[in-house]
């Protein structure tokens, strides 16, 4: 099932809708906040899958990611956005 999020335009544009394939439609927003694992060590720093979507929490992950970057000076940040690849 999908939800509904909102796709960001220019600052005089009011955002439209589009399909978020990353929760369930109807479903209430979550209070939740990133943590910092340590993944598989492939690459360095900090990598944020679907980048430019708005998780079930509500926030743009691209907003928290830069908080997380914040709390954590020093280290890389690779952001990838939804139906993107990387390629290692």
């Amino acid at each position: 099932a999908n939800s509904m999020s909102q796709q960001f335009g220019g600052p005089n544009t009011e955002p439209t809708t589009t399909v978020d394939e990353s929760s369930t439609l109807g479903e209430t927003v979550k209070d939740w906040k990133y943590i910092r694992v340590h993944g598989m060590g492939l690459l360095p720093g900090l990598v944020c899958p679907h980048h430019d979507r708005i998780q079930s929490n509500g926030i743009l992950r691209a907003k928290d990611f830069d908080q997380m970057l914040l709390r954590h000076p020093g280290e890389l940040g690779i952001g990838i956005d939804h139906w993107a690849a990387l390629i290692v």
